[in-house]
């Protein structure tokens, strides 16, 4: 929506990925079905791409970000699961990687986001992929802790 080219969406879960494609996505890879970068090529003609957005948090997912990137690419980091992760610093230096870590959103983000879906742009009904009562939020928090799941957005209602 806003000019991207060739946008790439990779997971594990393949549900999550048919969601990626039906919201806007170009081509998925899943790290599960075989190698990131040979899907890349089958996509795209090339295992490399201008920019990554990583919204994990992890050493792995952390890595690839930067293994995927073409050399003086960009790789915005919001995932936050670990605190501290391991990195090939070298590859960072001697590509000349640019990282960038973002937190938060601004008022333009919102108004942007709220435009986008005001005009019809996302069916935002495929989000929410359970809807429990609080009495269940214990078990579910762990559910979605412990490792891929299908879920990519829990309502909790009281």
């Amino acid at each position: 929506h806003f000019g991207a080219k060739d946008l790439i969406v990779s997971d594990v879960i393949e549900k999550r990925l048919d969601l990626a494609l039906k919201l806007g996505a170009d081509y998925t890879v899943n790290g599960a079905k075989g190698d990131i970068g040979e899907q890349l090529k089958a996509h795209i003609g090339s295992d490399k791409v201008d920019v990554t957005l990583e919204a994990v948090g992890i050493t792995a997912t952390a890595q690839q970000s930067i293994n995927y990137l073409k050399n003086k690419g960009t790789t915005v980091w919001v995932g936050n699961s670990d605190q501290m992760i391991n990195i090939n610093m070298q590859e960072i230096v001697v590509r000349e990687l640019t990282i960038k870590g973002n937190y938060i959103y601004t008022v333009k983000d919102f108004d942007d986001a709220m435009n986008l879906m005001v005009n019809g742009k996302f069916d935002l009904s495929s989000f929410v992929t359970a809807e429990i009562p609080l009495s269940e939020a214990s078990d579910m928090f762990k559910t979605l802790t412990s490792g891929p799941n299908e879920h990519i957005k829990v309502v909790v209602t009281w």
